[in-house]
């Protein structure tokens, strides 16, 4: 039951690595095609963040309760009884 937790643990913590990697790249292609775009307008990097955060989090929050926990393919003992 232990080693569950801790697998279950170590997902998480691997979704939300990704989680931030992609939203730091997104972030990053999103500013720069708005400094292209206004050149003379500078950027609040507040106000950017706290709207694209808004934006992604139940998107990430609803893939990862519909798609990305599942508990059945986590239990080794699963793959045992399905293959006899």
């Amino acid at each position: 039951m232990l080693e569950f937790f801790i697998n279950l643990l170590i997902f998480i913590l691997i979704f939300f690595f990704f989680v931030f990697i992609f939203s730091i790249i997104l972030y990053f292609i999103f500013k720069i095609f708005y400094k292209l775009k206004n050149k003379t307008k500078t950027i609040n990097f507040k106000t950017i963040f706290k709207k694209f955060t808004l934006f992604l989090l139940p998107a990430y929050l609803l893939l990862f309760l519909v798609g990305g926990c599942s508990y059945k393919y986590m239990d080794p003992q699963y793959y045992e009884f399905k293959s006899l």
